[in-house]
């Protein structure tokens, strides 16, 4: 896989082409988005 992404016209695409993106979620970005979502419910953030 490429390590970037590149952008198409919409006139550039056609049925059958496809992408894909991977990202590995770590425990910084889960507190960021429970920062940001106010979604702090122990479940999802406790380390236990």
């Amino acid at each position: 896989m490429s390590e970037h992404l590149h952008g198409y016209y919409i006139e550039d695409l056609s049925v059958g082409m496809s992408a894909s993106y991977a990202k590995t979620v770590t425990e910084a970005d889960v507190i960021l988005f429970a920062g940001i979502s106010v979604m702090n419910n122990p479940v999802h953030v406790n380390e236990e």
